[in-house]
């Protein structure tokens, strides 16, 4: 029975460091989300029971959930041999797959700061934007509407907006 990978449908980033290890292992996997979609991911999150996935990627083997990147590349470095078979060796592995996973943050972080970072902190409700503002730079604060931030006024990747200019 092959694996089921769900990560985020077109949204390249920690679900590529699976598919990678499954493809270059030869490993049969179902990339469910690019089939099912976002509605399909969430409704499967949601249908997880007790111990659900904080968040994509996750894994299905079998009757197991396995959530997290390192934590699914050290079950299949081990499970199919893309891993060194002694113990210290796949901790080893795992070290280095958790100082990508800082390496990646990190990067994110640099391209998206933190509001904290930024001098911003959410506050008052912002009127048009249907999202949350601190109120600073003229009320030019952050913005959180839709999936979409907003930061002294810029939207992220497109458009200029304020708050409350909706």
């Amino acid at each position: 029975m092959p694996y089921e990978l769900w990560y985020w449908p077109g949204i390249p980033g920690r679900g590529e460091f699976v598919r990678l290890a499954l493809e270059a292992g030869d490993i049969p996997y179902r990339d469910r989300a690019r089939s099912e979609g976002e509605r399909g991911l969430i409704a499967d999150m949601k249908a997880r029971g007790d111990q659900p996935p904080f968040a994509p990627p996750y894994l299905v083997a079998g009757r197991r959930v396995i959530a997290q990147t390192a934590n699914i590349l050290l079950f299949l470095g081990e499970k199919h041999r893309l891993a060194p078979a002694s113990e210290s060796g796949r901790l080893w592995t795992n070290q280095l797959q958790l100082t990508i996973t800082d390496l990646v943050a990190e990067i994110h972080d640099s391209h998206h700061p933190r509001l904290d970072q930024l001098g911003c902190g959410y506050g008052s409700v912002c009127g048009g934007a249907g999202g949350l503002c601190d109120g600073s730079a003229g009320g030019r604060g952050v913005v959180v509407a839709a999936g979409r931030h907003r930061i002294h006024g810029w939207v992220l990747g497109g458009a200029r907006g304020a708050c409350g200019a909706g």
